[in-house]
């Protein structure tokens, strides 16, 4: 039942209804719903359903979400998260099928991919691609362009624009490759999952070193960093086994 505006000035209005039907910009505690919000033109918004969260970006080459709630009710304009770019930010987009914000900045061919709920950028874990078309969150504008709107469907679809007057269309695919982990400089030969930490893996191969992968949190199943790495072997690993306590890898 609201309405966001963001300007060229920078600022943020939140508007409303009156009983007149006429629109009217918000008070709450005696403060009108309006701020300046950024450090130049805001070029870009879009809105996150799920969560209530108003998500901009602008000249200033940030990305900012802010609180439906605290921008409403409160009329406290105060972000709940701020994503730092090198360039001008020139469209941001929830994209629902995949619960994730995607942000096309200046000069970059791919989109950037966040997590709209704490900021995570999730951009290297996503599989990249060459092609115009791809599936499972994989990307593909040609190089030099990027893009300068994104669109996406409430279903499984998600359109960008670039400056170079192409069209690049993904379609969600649920069974597709979440994530790429990359660390390895030779064959990965095998992969054992650790039974006492199932946020933790480990993996081996042809360069001769054993290494532990763990993912912070359940939230982001997906996101693994190295946790550490044996170099033991003097040739190529092609098996392992992990005891069941997880205090021994053979």
């Amino acid at each position: 039942g609201r309405i966001f505006s963001c300007g060229y000035d920078g600022f943020i209005c939140a508007f409303e209804m009156n009983v007149e039907d006429q629109l009217v910009l918000m008070t709450a505690g005696g403060n009108k719903a309006k701020a300046k919000c950024h450090n130049g033109a805001i070029t870009c918004a879009t809105f996150n359903t799920e969560a209530s969260t108003l998500i901009t970006g602008g000249y200033d080459m940030l990305v900012k979400t802010w609180n439906y709630d605290s921008l409403t009710a409160h009329a406290h304009f105060i972000p709940l998260h701020t994503l730092n770019f090198s360039t001008t930010v020139t469209c941001v987009c929830y994209v629902a099928a995949t619960r994730s914000v995607w942000v096309g900045t200046n000069g970059v061919e791919h989109p950037h991919i966040f997590d709209p709920r704490t900021g995570t950028n999730l951009t290297d874990f996503n599989p990249q691609s060459d092609m115009g078309l791809s599936s499972g969150g994989g990307m593909g504008h040609v190089q030099s362009e990027h893009p300068v709107r994104i669109i996406a469907s409430e279903s499984s679809e998600a359109v960008s624009v670039s400056d170079q007057r192409a069209l690049t269309i993904w379609k969600y695919n649920p069974q597709a490759c979440v994530s790429v982990i990359r660390g390895h400089t030779d064959w990965v030969e095998c992969v054992l999952r650790n039974p006492a930490s199932p946020l933790d893996f480990i993996s081996a191969g042809a360069d001769s070193t054993v290494r532990r992968w763990h993912s912070p949190s359940a939230l982001y199943p997906e996101l693994y960093s190295l946790k550490e790495a044996f170099d033991g072997h003097q040739g190529a690993v092609l098996c392992g086994v992990v005891r069941g306590d997880g205090s021994t890898l053979f």
